[in-house]
């Protein structure tokens, strides 16, 4: 079977990389059309009390629309200029209600005034884009600050994610031994990426959670797979001139590692579906469907991308990085023992603090507002 599987990848290769080039592009279109649920309530435990308060407000309040503040601040306004500061944040598109009394310490004190607006525009909408433009925008010369009252997780900063792609990069740089096969290892896992990402439209709609480190996650738990694959290939080219099937034997004997470590990482994410907090489910889903994708695609468009490269993997042949580990493997075969109690013992306390440890479902972010006035109104 494994034989069968590999010649029919190899002899194929350029039409199964043609069918998969074809996949990738119907699913980056599909990208733009999953929804991100922002709303983490969603995922909240069905025996937790705020759950609970939020299924009965629903049940008696169904026709209540809920909006969004912004808690907005100006420091050292003149008394005559508040009223005229006022009506001109109720003029602004999408406010519906400005909330704000004169001399009411909630809203005065120290120089500084608060007003509250609201608005029915979500608070990732372009609509909420718009206006906190226009608070940059409309108020030259005046010292401003503001902050809306979103108590959703924040979005993971892009550079954080082009960070720890960076990161691998230069890992694989210094690790490999061409400066070409990094990127040809990227370029494979790359289609499992955006395949997946795709295919998360069937799932109706995913986390903010799951869409912003999904994509980082799958390509850290999944970028061995090629590496397994290459160096099988590099070994049997060194034993056998014919590049076809140097990589044929590659596949067949690289399919047990990848396939093994590929489902015991799908199984294990998996476990996440039996979180209580419920976007478990979802981030679980979503990664063990992109491991297994990233799986199958080293295995069926991996073998094609390394027999067209292979010319330009030779022709970018580096000495790669050597870290010598043969002292750590004595000292840990001489202690092997102290160690697995050690390791036992480090466990036992992980478990206990574990017990102790709080859940919440929101993050604080930074707010100068609330130095000034604090989260009471």
């Amino acid at each position: 079977m494994k034989t069968k599987l590999a010649s029919f990848v190899v002899v194929y290769r350029r039409a199964i990389f043609a069918l998969m080039q074809f996949i990738a592009v119907i699913c980056a279109v599909l990208v733009t059309q999953v929804e991100i649920n922002e709303d983490l309530t969603r995922y909240l435990p069905d025996k937790s009390a705020m759950k609970q308060g939020i299924d009965i407000m629903s049940d008696e309040f169904p026709k209540v629309q809920t909006s969004q503040t912004i808690r907005v601040m100006f420091d050292h306004l003149k008394p005559e200029e508040k009223e005229g500061i006022l009506e001109r944040l109720k003029s602004i598109p999408y406010v519906t209600d400005v909330a704000w009394r004169a001399d009411d310490p909630d809203y005065s004190r120290d120089g500084h005034t608060l007003y509250v607006v609201s608005t029915d525009a979500g608070y990732k909408s372009v609509e909420m884009k718009a206006f906190k433009k226009a608070l940059d925008r409309d108020f030259p010369g005046y010292e401003i600050a503001w902050h809306d009252d979103d108590v959703g997780i924040p979005e993971v900063p892009a550079w954080i994610l082009l960070s720890g792609v960076a990161a691998i990069l230069l890992i694989l740089l210094a690790m490999c031994g061409s400066w070409i096969e990094p990127f040809l290892f990227l370029a494979g896992i790359g289609f499992a990426v955006i395949i997946n990402q795709g295919t998360n439209i069937f799932l109706g709609s995913v986390s903010t959670v799951t869409a912003s480190m999904s994509a980082i996650l799958q390509l850290v738990l999944s970028m061995d797979y090629s590496i397994i694959l290459s160096n099988r290939f590099k070994q049997e080219r060194a034993k056998n001139d014919d590049i076809a099937a140097s990589m044929k034997t590659a596949v067949v004997n690289s399919y047990s590692s990848v396939v093994s470590s590929g489902m015991t990482t799908v199984a294990g994410l998996l476990m996440l579906v039996f979180m209580s907090f419920k976007i478990g489910m979802d981030l679980g889903i979503v990664l063990a469907k992109g491991v297994f994708l990233s799986m199958f695609c080293v295995l069926a468009i991996m073998p094609g991308i390394l027999i067209s490269c292979n010319s330009l993997i030779r022709k970018t042949a580096k000495k790669s990085l050597r870290i010598p580990t043969k002292a750590l493997a004595v000292f840990s075969n001489k202690t092997h023992t102290a160690i697995t109690a050690a390791f036992v013992v480090v466990m036992a306390g992980a478990f206990v603090l574990q017990q102790q440890t709080g859940i919440v479902y929101t993050m604080q972010r930074e707010n100068p507002v609330a130095e000034i006035f604090p989260l009471t109104i």
